[in-house]
């Protein structure tokens, strides 16, 4: 009998066109969320990636936080 493994997908900490803070290299950069995208081979499960505003590059939750403007 085969076993199906149940994944709960954890929400996303930041929301489409969210402003936030990168922090990232040394430097604190004023930005927003365009794309997120959940990479589920990074752990149990799961971990949530951004690109935002103006670079192509993807970033960890941990690097970002939330701003109010």
């Amino acid at each position: 009998m085969e076993r199906t493994k149940i994944l709960e997908v954890p929400a996303p900490k930041f929301d489409l066109y969210e402003l936030v803070t990168l922090y990232w290299n040394n430097r604190e950069q004023p930005t927003r969320i365009v794309q997120r995208w959940l990479n589920i081979d990074e752990s149990d499960q799961g971990g949530w990636w951004y690109k935002v505003a103006e670079d192509e590059q993807l970033y960890p939750e941990s690097v970002l936080a939330p701003r109010n403007d």
